[in-house]
């Protein structure tokens, strides 16, 4: 599964995003005992934060395809003592857990990384017990807007993010079908919309300049376009006026 993020874009997304975990932490609160499986836990922050508001009946496991990740949070869980604490390190269409065996499931920014969804969501329903939660966070990265008045330059960025550099850009828009045709019950959507008002912010956030590079590297932009929009990105940043937004969707749903 190829990658565009390392353990210190996570983190610094986990510190914007806190109140859009938090929530979907609570759609678990419900669930007495049993596993709950966090599934591409990256560095395992939410599944540290997780083992600490449920039961000591319960249990969360991390899984995560990344071996040298699940190898840094082992050390990290270690020094912290997290006795109701787990981390597999096993690949999304594979999961190695008995049919019917948890008692839920979650999924933040995953399924825009995987080229297979569709054997994802089966596995997903394989493993979980009938009525069990399953909560799903992605990013909607057609939804993108960045503010300035190049409207054709940012088209081609967006098309460069969500056709080229992440394996499926279009999740989000596609999650209530995976759900559905999976036989999940009870889908619900909520958005929680981010604003970054700084360039410096955005950088930090969604590697803005960083993808506006790619983008010219991969040929979706010529150099004048890099220049040109750019240029309009740092001036609008100067006198305060940057803006960019994007939204984050999460979809919950049982088995």
């Amino acid at each position: 599964m190829k990658k565009h993020y390392d353990a210190d874009y996570l983190d610094a997304t986990a510190q914007a995003t806190y109140q859009l975990k938090q929530h979907s932490y609570d759609l678990f609160k419900n669930i007495s005992k049993g596993t709950i499986v966090d599934l591409g836990c990256g560095t395992g922050a939410d599944v540290l934060r997780m083992s600490e508001q449920y039961g000591d009946e319960v249990k969360v496991i991390g899984v995560d395809h990344d071996s040298q990740m699940i190898s840094e949070v082992e050390k990290e869980k270690s020094s912290l003592k997290k006795a109701r604490t787990e981390f597999i390190q096993a690949n999304a269409e594979e999961l190695p857990f008995q049919d019917a065996s948890l008692e839920g499931l979650r999924a933040e920014r995953l399924i825009q990384h995987i080229e297979s969804p569709e054997a994802v969501f089966a596995e997903i329903h394989r493993v979980l017990k009938m009525d069990s939660p399953l909560v799903i966070i992605e990013t909607d990265w057609t939804g993108l807007s960045i503010l300035n008045n190049h409207t054709g330059i940012e088209q081609k960025i967006k098309q460069y993010l969500t056709v080229k550099k992440i394996n499926n850009g279009f999740a989000s828009r596609n999650l209530y079908e995976y759900l559905s045709s999976h036989n999940f019950r009870e889908i619900n959507i909520e958005i929680f919309p981010f604003v970054l008002k700084t360039l410096v912010d955005a950088n930090k956030y969604l590697m803005m300049e960083k993808i506006l590079a790619e983008s010219r590297d991969a040929d979706y932009i010529d150099e004048e376009e890099y220049v040109l929009f750019k240029a309009s990105l740092l001036a609008l940043d100067q006198i305060g006026c940057f803006a960019c937004s994007l939204n984050m969707v999460v979809f919950s749903a049982i088995k």
